[in-house]
C-alpha cells in the first residue's frame, strides 16, 4: 500500500499486477503467458505512487 498525502492505493497481485492465468472462467486470459507482467503495469504504478506531485509517496 502506497500513501501520497491522505490518498492511500491498496492494490493485489494477481490478475493486477501479473497474469494469474487460472483454469476457471474467471481467470483465463490468454493475451500474455502465465506469471507475466502485464505490459506497462509497473509504469503505472510508479505514475500512480508519484501523484500530481512529481515526487514519489511512501510505501506502508
Amino acid at each position: 500500500m502506497f500513501q501520497i498525502g491522505k490518498t492511500k492505493v491498496l492494490s493485489d497481485v494477481d490478475d493486477t499486477l501479473v497474469c494469474s492465468g487460472g483454469d476457471r472462467i474467471a481467470g483465463i486470459d490468454f493475451s500474455i503467458p502465465r506469471k507475466a507482467l502485464y505490459p506497462g503495469v509497473l509504469l503505472f504504478y510508479r505514475l500512480l505512487e508519484m501523484g500530481d506531485t512529481g515526487s514519489a509517496g511512501k510505501l506502508i
